[in-house]
């Protein structure tokens, strides 16, 4: 199972949106089992998949070693899709860790995890933007590989110093992760996107993916229903450059 990490320390650059495409396209367009875990206490990502109202998630792993990780990922209305949620217990459940220095504090997700990594291709997470805090360092302990979704203005831009320094942390023991790469969401064409597109690319090489997510009214439109963007709007740009993103991604590999 490859695990892809959704990050940014800024909100409103499309997390969300980018996880559950990328979920979406792999498990529709190339038959994927995707597991698609919820580490944000916005608890947005789950209720898109239809697990926005659980109870029980991503808090009882962090805090409880013998809870069975099969009881709490549920299975959504998507192929090939399952969601472990997030609860609105979960920042209690990031101090509760902290305060218990009884057992390793990052690995707690982690050995849950093992138990179904065989059952899935790909594991999607969501991450907060609290990129520092105890369940986000838990979900980078398995990651594979970390996208960053970002806007093009020079506060996302500046932000790429604060996710290399959290990756460079988390390879004291995670040695596989990996800064895979960053693409623009809400493009536009104008001069401005197209001159922070050029930083990027001078910054980053190939990290700076060359797909850009156009912006698109629809995008935001979908999140008033729980659902698949694809199926929302099928024909949107913003879908039309997911798939390639997806396409760019996996033909790296």
């Amino acid at each position: 199972m490859k695990t892809i990490a959704m990050l940014n320390a800024k909100g409103g650059v499309g997390k969300t949106t980018s996880a559950l495409c990328f979920a979406d396209i792999l498990a529709r367009d190339y038959g994927k089992r995707v597991l698609v875990i919820d580490l944000d206490a916005q608890r947005n990502t789950g209720s898109q998949l239809g697990a926005g109202g659980c109870e029980i998630g991503v808090d009882t792993l962090l805090l409880d070693k013998d809870a069975d990780i099969r009881e709490l990922i549920r299975h959504t209305p998507f192929e090939r899709i399952d969601v472990l949620p997030c609860t609105t217990r979960l920042e209690e459940a990031n101090l509760k860790v902290l305060l218990d220095t009884s057992s390793v504090q990052q690995f707690r997700l982690k050995r849950h995890l093992r138990r179904v990594s065989g059952d899935y291709d790909y594991c999607i997470l969501d991450c907060p933007t609290a990129i520092k805090n105890i369940s986000t360092i838990n979900g980078l302990a398995f990651t594979d590989d970390v996208l960053v979704p970002l806007t093009a203005d020079d506060y996302s831009l500046q932000g790429l110093t604060d996710i290399v320094a959290v990756i460079n942390d988390v390879k004291e023991y995670n040695d596989e992760i990996d800064l895979r790469g960053c693409f623009i969401t809400q493009w536009e064409n104008n001069n401005c996107h197209k001159a922070v597109a050029t930083q990027l690319a001078d910054a980053l090489g190939n990290r700076a993916y060359k797909t850009h997510i156009r912006k698109a009214v629809k995008v935001k439109e979908a999140t008033f229903t729980p659902g698949s963007l694809i199926d929302f709007a099928r024909n949107c740009t913003a879908v039309q450059d997911y798939r390639a993103l997806v396409k760019e991604y996996l033909e790296e590999d």
